[in-house]
């Protein structure tokens, strides 16, 4: 995917719900995880209106 092209909404969310959001600021939840066995955690990021749950 080109980097100067933005992202439509659709593709954002589905990008981030795929792949996960890694969290700059530890104090906002849990400490991001590199994946593997396990339970995840994930957080409520509302984008362009709609809420959406994104794997940390």
């Amino acid at each position: 995917m080109d980097n100067q092209t933005p992202l439509s909404t659709e593709t954002l969310i589905n990008e981030l719900q795929s792949y996960g959001a890694r969290l700059v600021d530890p104090t906002a939840g849990h400490e991001s995880r590199r994946g593997g066995a396990g339970p995840s955690d994930h957080k409520a990021l509302t984008i362009d209106g709609m809420t959406v749950m994104v794997p940390v």
